[in-house]
């Protein structure tokens, strides 16, 4: 991913390029252009994907000092594949990268 010079802020692009791994609907190496939507520091970000025309949000809260709780939903098309296995795979890679920073 590439952002533009808005960084982070919402109405900021990121360039974003996917895998090389073409689907029945997804030619390989597609790309397309992350939109931020909306930022609440630590607590929500909103956003679309605009190859996929996915609208994307994920919210967290402190369920105790050492917990957070993410909630990710995502609506699309449901021609892409858009099924229950995308958030629950994205919030598993999600945690796993938790895990990691964590363990630095």
């Amino acid at each position: 991913m590439q952002p533009d010079r808005r960084g982070f802020a919402p109405g900021a692009r990121w360039e974003v390029h996917g895998t090389n791994r073409p689907s029945l609907f997804r030619r390989p190496s597609p790309s397309g252009v992350l939109l931020v939507l909306a930022i609440e520091p630590l607590e929500r970000w909103a956003f679309q994907l605009t190859g996929e025309r996915l609208d994307v949000e994920i919210r967290l809260s402190v369920a105790a000092p050492d917990r957070t709780v993410a909630v990710l939903s995502v609506t699309g098309p449901w021609l892409i594949g858009l099924g229950k296995s995308l958030p629950r795979s994205a919030l598993a890679r999600l945690h796993a990268l938790c895990q990691t920073a964590a363990s630095l």
